[in-house]
């Protein structure tokens, strides 16, 4: 009886996923059909609906397909879900491509009129944004459907020099798809990817250097706590951001400055990348700067200010490319509980140093940077401490709503799951008679097993 149920399981499952290719399919005959005896408009009518509900139905379902994920075996995982989104290209091609067939059937009355175009703008969109075999498969059952539709419309007019135009601009089409558009949309992709790792990866570095995310981890921290803890450091560094513009904007506003940059120190101290800035210069540099390169290491290395005027444009700032546009800058080291942590510059295109109001409130905006970076540190701290006693809270409640062994056992696994992140958890009774252990909960991935014994080790 088990087997005959594993069996309709199986066929059910088969019959599930060759469905929407043998709808295709038979759509496709419906083409064949109305060719060869034009069909009354209701069932033409209905069966348009049907390819157009399938093919957007299909369309959904490769775009929000899953991508590869890691878990057990990986490998088999990666090939079913390679295997998955090829059927679906070929369906979706193959949906276009009796679409486009049945209407040039209606729109000229046959395959050699204008309107046929239309089959290769199908050819080479599916062949962009479908795997190369997929590709392949669609094209080659696009050319077995102008034969049927020829062969069953006028059997006499099948030659190949009729055939061939057709077949060699549908070849050409879909190479000069898989190569050309396709390999375009694959390069832009990859610097999309490209740009965002390093936006990402900038992220860090930034959140590291204040202080709000620590070092890389181990392969034995969890993922899911590793997220969390990027996504709220990756808050605190937008907040921390958006604060020192502000102190950057008021200040180069109000002094009338032409820059106003604060620059912040790596971990060993050598050099100093662009924290935040505000400037009318179309000539700056991205960085990161040596740490004693010029008027940088002037204020890190004397643990002062520098201010220096009566600059000409030979002179050579760090972070301007080409001639200096302005004539007078200042720098100011930046303090964070008296260790050195990063450069204040600001300049301008007057000769006119800053005065000793000024220079105060390049001081105020120094302390206001820190400050924020300070309090968005306090408060990152506090939302892990709170996320922390939250897991423990519900730990707590679960346990103490437990009121029979199973229901503590079952609560301990999950509790432990969530409290230390792990990806498998379990709870074995030891029988010291038998030198067995039971198994009596098992937690892994959302999995639940129960009750399986094993010999003790």
């Amino acid at each position: 009886m088990t087997a005959l149920v594993s069996l309709f399981v199986h066929l059910r499952r088969a019959a599930r996923a060759v469905a929407p290719l043998l709808a295709a399919l038979a759509l496709g005959g419906v083409v064949l059909l109305d060719a060869s005896t034009p069909l009354p408009w209701p069932w033409m009518a209905a069966a348009g609906a049907a390819l157009a509900l399938l093919l957007v139905q299909r369309a959904v379902r490769r775009h929000g397909q899953p991508g590869h994920r890691r878990g057990l075996a990986p490998l088999l995982l990666a090939r079913r879900t390679r295997l998955a989104a090829t059927v679906l290209d070929v369906e979706i091609g193959l949906l276009a491509v009796v679409g486009a067939f049945g209407a040039v059937l209606h729109i000229d009355g046959g395959l050699d009129g204008s309107a046929y175009a239309a089959v290769y703008v199908c050819l080479a969109l599916a062949s962009a944004f479908s795997a190369p075999l997929a590709s392949l498969v669609v094209a080659s059952l696009a050319m077995g459907l102008e034969v049927g539709v020829r062969t069953v419309a006028a059997p006499g007019d099948v030659s190949p020099t009729s055939l061939l135009p057709h077949f060699g601009f549908m070849s050409v089409f879909t190479v000069q798809s898989v190569l050309l558009l396709r390999g375009e949309i694959a390069r832009v992709r990859q610097a999309y990817e490209s740009r965002l790792t390093a936006e990402i990866e900038r992220l860090r570095d930034d959140a590291r250097s204040y202080r709000l995310l620590g070092a890389p981890q181990g392969e034995a921290a969890s993922p899911q706590k590793s997220g969390d803890d990027e996504r709220l450091a990756r808050s605190g560094v937008e907040e921390i951001h958006q604060s020192v513009h502000f102190a950057l904007r008021l200040l180069h506003d109000s002094l009338g400055l032409h820059t106003a940059m604060l620059l912040w120190q790596n971990d060993a101290g050598t050099h100093l990348r662009v924290s935040e800035l505000c400037s009318s210069a179309q000539n700056l540099c991205d960085g990161p700067f040596l740490a004693n390169e010029g008027i940088f290491g002037a204020a890190l290395t004397h643990r002062t200010g520098v201010r220096i005027s009566g600059l000409k444009p030979s002179y050579k700032l760090p972070y301007y490319a080409g001639p200096c546009p302005v004539r007078c800058a200042h720098a100011l080291p930046v303090f964070e509980h008296g260790a050195l942590r990063g450069v204040l510059v600001v300049d301008r295109v007057e000769d006119r140093p800053l005065s000793a109001h000024e220079q105060e409130l390049v001081e105020d905006a120094c302390r206001y940077a820190v400050r924020a970076i300070q309090n968005e540190r306090v408060f990152v701290q506090l939302e892990r401490a709170k996320a922390e006693q939250g897991k423990l809270y519900r730990a707590a409640e679960a346990l103490g709503g437990a009121t029979t062994e199973g229901e503590v056992v079952d609560a301990g696994v999950r509790s432990a799951r969530e409290v230390t992140a792990v990806d498998f958890a379990a709870v074995t009774l030891f029988d010291d008679q038998n030198r067995v252990h039971e198994i009596r909960a098992v937690d892994a991935g959302g999995r639940r097993h129960q009750g399986h014994q094993r010999p003790a080790q």
